[in-house]
């Protein structure tokens, strides 16, 4: 499965917020929502991730035929949702978690001296703070996103 820069449905933001008032009684909250790609197509199959950022628990369903998903007895938190599905791009930020962080700055310091040290093609300081921060993507849990 490739990983897709979907957009969620609002419903989805809309449903968080309004479970809000539910999750104080009960203590949980559920996650719905439709994916949809660019074109408004249902995505059928694809892979929805959900990570609480604060504590790492993860849990993960696959959207029905119609492109929804459900995701029941979320903690309050902040969570990041990520949506894979067939046929959709990889973004750019998940090829570098894929490839490590620590590879793509290491390629991109040569690359940057071996051509005469272009400002266009510097590495960028929020790479290499990845790097000194150990988030170097898959391999550790955690880059731009948590695995």
């Amino acid at each position: 499965m490739i990983t897709s820069n979907l957009r969620l449905s609002l419903v989805v933001l809309l449903f968080l917020n309004a479970t809000g008032a539910v999750a104080q009684t009960t203590g949980a909250a559920t996650l719905v929502g439709t994916v949809t790609d660019a074109t408004g197509a249902v995505a059928p199959a694809a892979r929805v991730t959900v990570v609480n950022i604060e504590t790492a628990f993860r849990s993960e369903t696959q959207t029905g035929p119609e492109g929804n998903y459900y995701v029941p007895y979320l903690s309050p938190g902040t969570y990041q949702v990520t949506v894979e599905a067939a046929g959709f791009k990889m973004g750019p930020f998940r090829l570098m978690d894929l490839i490590g962080n620590d590879v793509n700055y290491a390629v991109s310091c040569s690359v940057y001296e071996e051509l005469g040290r272009p400002i266009r093609l510097q590495p960028s300081s929020i790479q290499e703070q990845k790097v000194k921060n150990g988030e170097l993507g898959r391999k550790t849990g955690r880059g731009y996103y948590l695995y």
